[in-house]
């Protein structure tokens, strides 16, 4: 860790984290997934810059961090689940649709019978 300002307050890179996994939070209750990509990027690079053996003062960031990373992956999975259904509805709908289309190739009972 080269940052000056962790110098000065070990704790700053946990509190980093905390930030980002909240960001994470946000961008996944939104459904921005794009920014969901750029975020885990972002955490990459915090947890590759993260001492290996944290200091005992970042227990209660590391574990509000692993707090919000949980949440995310729940809100992630009922995101994916909406989405899954969503597809099985426009799913049932084309063919649905198709079916009508077919039954419609041979023209309406009233044009045969005119």
């Amino acid at each position: 860790m080269s940052d000056p300002a962790a110098a000065e307050n070990p704790l700053a890179h946990y509190g980093a984290m905390v930030e980002l996994a909240e960001r994470q939070l946000e961008a996944a209750r939104r459904g921005e997934i794009d920014q969901l990509e750029e975020l885990a990027a972002a955490w990459e690079k915090l947890a590759l810059e993260a001492p290996a053996e944290p200091p005992a003062a970042a227990g209660p960031l590391l574990r509000a961090a692993a707090a919000l990373v949980e949440r995310t992956k729940a809100q992630l999975a009922r995101t994916h689940q909406a989405l899954m259904s969503d597809v099985a509805l426009v799913t049932k709908a084309r063919r649905a649709a198709r079916g009508y289309r077919m039954q419609g190739a041979g023209g309406s009972r009233v044009d045969r019978c005119a």
